[in-house]
């Protein structure tokens, strides 16, 4: 890409996330992505005990490493500067390469692509649901519509919060939701294989 794409804040959908960190959305993202994590690994965590089977806790945990590691990778080698940082009172306002040809002042600052809280809710509540649906839980076409709708409501909650609180634009927590309720979805099968 040349340096003129870099110039300005991105347009399209993009430019609807706001240029101004706001610390309540990024709080309420907070708390839905990490009640997702826990409640998801709860849920999993209940049903190895009570039956003594360890594969949905496999899947789950699986799926965010592999997620929490994708997403890492993925935002050092984009080095796609948060729309915060267009805000006139940040100091890398008007600088022209921030995030390519400068140091940030805040490494975070350049980590906007793809959402970690939006891929990881995504990962933990669809690899939850998945492995519920594979052990039998959701026999009913209701109790599926149930709960995948209640999976992609947290993660739409999640992904709203963070565009909402100036951290993400998006398309960084679009693509965060594909990616992680694709591994969400694809990690239970390793585990619970046909038998």
């Amino acid at each position: 890409m040349s340096h003129a794409a870099f110039a300005g804040p991105p347009g399209g959908l993009d430019s609807l996330s706001p240029h101004a960190y706001r610390a309540q959305p990024a709080l309420v993202s907070d708390w839905i992505g990490g009640g997702s994590l826990l409640g998801g690994m709860g849920i999993q965590v209940g049903d190895g005990l009570a039956n003594d089977d360890w594969r949905g806790v496999g899947a789950t945990s699986g799926a965010l490493l592999l997620t929490g590691g994708l997403t890492e990778l993925t935002k050092v080698l984009s080095s796609r500067r948060r729309p915060y940082t267009w805000d006139p009172s940040v100091s890398a306002y008007g600088v022209q390469g921030y995030c390519r040809e400068s140091a940030p002042v805040r490494a975070d600052d350049c980590k906007s692509f793809f959402s970690g809280h939006t891929a990881l809710t995504a990962a933990s509540v669809f690899s939850t649901v998945h492995s519920m649906q594979r052990r039998g839980q959701l026999s009913t076409p209701r109790a599926r519509t149930l709960a995948y709708s209640g999976a992609a409501l947290l993660t739409v909650s999640t992904a709203s919060m963070r565009v909402l609180a100036g951290k993400h634009y998006v398309s960084d927590v679009a693509v965060g939701a594909l990616v992680g309720g694709g591994i969400g979805m694809a990690i239970p099968g390793l585990f619970y294989r046909a038998e």
